[in-house]
């Protein structure tokens, strides 16, 4: 039995494409397998844009991530 982990940061609730490609990179890389990730990928680099537009968008949010990642590292 193998458990593959995607740590995903708590204030990101639902499907996370970054975490899915993350996963699936490794079950390739595992499985030998040939497949072409490019759209999960596209997917991937979209949801990250679009977070980083909402969290930009609001300083208050990106200071509390920032506390929470910095509180994370420690």
């Amino acid at each position: 039995m193998t458990n593959l982990v995607a740590e995903i940061p708590v204030y990101v609730q639902g499907k996370n494409p970054k975490g899915i490609e993350a996963i699936t990179k490794i079950l390739v890389k595992l499985l030998n397998l040939e497949i072409d990730l490019m759209e999960l990928h596209r997917m991937s680099t979209e949801f990250e844009e679009k977070l980083d537009k909402v969290v930009s968008s609001k300083p208050a949010l990106a200071e509390q991530i920032k506390n929470l990642e910095e509180i994370y590292d420690r």
